[in-house]
C-alpha cells in the first residue's frame, strides 16, 4: 500500500471513531502484532473495563476533566511541596 493511501485511511478513521468504534478497534488491533494482552482500565469503583465504549467514555471523562476551560486558563502550581 502506498503511504498516501495509508495516510488517507488514517485521516478518514479519526472523524469516524465516535460512530464506528469497531473500525477503530480493528485498526488498533491490527497495529499490535505483539500477541501480548492489552493493559486494562479500572473504573472509579475498581471494576475492570472490557467494553470499548466504556473504556472510551472513561478516557473521555478523564481527559475532559484535565483539559477543561478552568485548567486551560489557569497555569499549574509549580511550587515545591
Amino acid at each position: 500500500m502506498s503511504r498516501h493511501l495509508i495516510a488517507n485511511y488514517k485521516d478518514n478513521l479519526a472523524p469516524d471513531i465516535k460512530d464506528n468504534l469497531k473500525r477503530f478497534w480493528r485498526y488498533t488491533s491490527a497495529k499490535d502484532k505483539s500477541g501480548q494482552t492489552k493493559p486494562f482500565l479500572l473504573n472509579p469503583e475498581g471494576e475492570k473495563l472490557k467494553n470499548p465504549e466504556d473504556i472510551a467514555n472513561l478516557m473521555n471523562s478523564t481527559f475532559a476533566s484535565a483539559f477543561s476551560e478552568d485548567t486551560l486558563n489557569k497555569p499549574p502550581d509549580l511550587t515545591p511541596n
